[in-house]
């Protein structure tokens, strides 16, 4: 891979957010309304849809594409449920690296080891919503 300058997806897609769709933005982790998670489950399902064909065509562009086009969906979930994916990206980011030394599955996935723990995403995610009390 080239060493490129990093990308903040999260960033780029809270900005947009902010300048498109403000309305859909929460400034702390909570519940948005049913209709913007009809919404985000809606583009989800469709991004997910053009995922699935572009791998059956195959298309390489459209599956990189498609790819990234879900990632941005996803994460635009989280920017209208209030959450910085940062740091919760960090966490599972640090749990996955810690996977190192597991077992893997037959079909290459890299399993568990003995002593694993899964991220405190719950805590990362009251620390957000306390972020203002503090």
């Amino acid at each position: 891979m080239p060493d490129i300058a990093p990308v903040d997806m999260f960033q780029d897609v809270l900005d947009f957010h902010k300048k498109l769709v403000p309305s859909q933005v929460r400034p702390l982790p909570s519940w948005p309304s049913y209709d913007v998670m009809l919404l985000r489950g809606k583009l989800i399902q469709e991004e997910y849809q053009e995922l699935l064909l572009a791998i059956s065509e195959p298309d390489f562009a459209k599956i990189v594409a498609s790819s990234l086009d879900l990632v941005y969906v996803l994460l635009g979930l989280l920017v209208a449920m209030g959450v910085d994916a940062r740091p919760v990206w960090q966490a599972i980011q640090t749990a996955n690296m810690a996977k190192e030394g597991g077992p893997m599955r037959e079909d290459g996935k890299v399993l568990k080891p003995e002593g694993w723990t899964h991220p405190s995403v719950a805590h990362i995610i009251a620390d957000q919503t306390n972020r203002l009390d503090g």
